[in-house]
Order: C-alpha cells, then sequence, then structure tokens
C-alpha cells in the first residue's frame, strides 16, 4: 500500500483558498485554516439537511450550513461538562464552561 505524501505547497484551505500548514484540519471539503475552522464552530443556525437548530459548521452544496452529521461526520463537538454543543477548549469543555470556572 503506498502512501501519497502531502507538500505544503499544495495544503490551500477550502474556504477561502489560504495556505495551511500540515497538521491543519482536514474535513470532507478539505484542509481548513484555523480562522475558517474557528468561523465553523462558531456558527449556530438551522441545519438544511436535517432542519435542526444547532452548531451548523458545514457548507452544502447550494450554500446553505450542515449541522456535523449531515456534512459527513465532522467531529464531536459537544461539551463533556455541559454537553453544550459548541467548540471545545480546555480538556473537552465548551467556552462557556471554561469562563464560568475561571470566574469561580
Amino acid at each position: 500500500m503506498s502512501r501519497t505524501r502531502v507538500r505544503p505547497e499544495d495544503l490551500f484551505c477550502a474556504r477561502c483558498h489560504r495556505a495551511v500548514p500540515l497538521g491543519a484540519a482536514h474535513w470532507p471539503e478539505g484542509y481548513l485554516c484555523s480562522a475558517c475552522y474557528g468561523h465553523a464552530l462558531e456558527t449556530h443556525g438551522q441545519c438544511v439537511g436535517c432542519g435542526v437548530d444547532r452548531l451548523t459548521p458545514g457548507i452544502a452544496p447550494d450554500g446553505g450550513r450542515w449541522c456535523a452529521n449531515c456534512a459527513g461526520g465532522l467531529g464531536e463537538f459537544h461539551g463533556e461538562r455541559c454537553g453544550r454543543e459548541a467548540r471545545r477548549y480546555l480538556l473537552g469543555a465548551c467556552g462557556n464552561c471554561v469562563l464560568a470556572e475561571r470566574l469561580e
């Protein structure tokens, strides 16, 4: 079995077309730069695939937003402490839980 080597000059963000470093997030649509990845994990709304109001990091072919499941299983984004669907920060906790802990 042969492995294809990815050259750094061939890595571009699938959304904004900026160069991305090796090790960047790789989703079904391609590699994502850190800015697009962060923006995707902060976007909530109604999924055009299933109609549920939740985190919508994926982009549908028609430009609509998809939830992680409808976009092809982008990952698990539920906070380990509260169960909210959001970007996970410190030890799997969402930003709200991290902020609440620091304010205590």
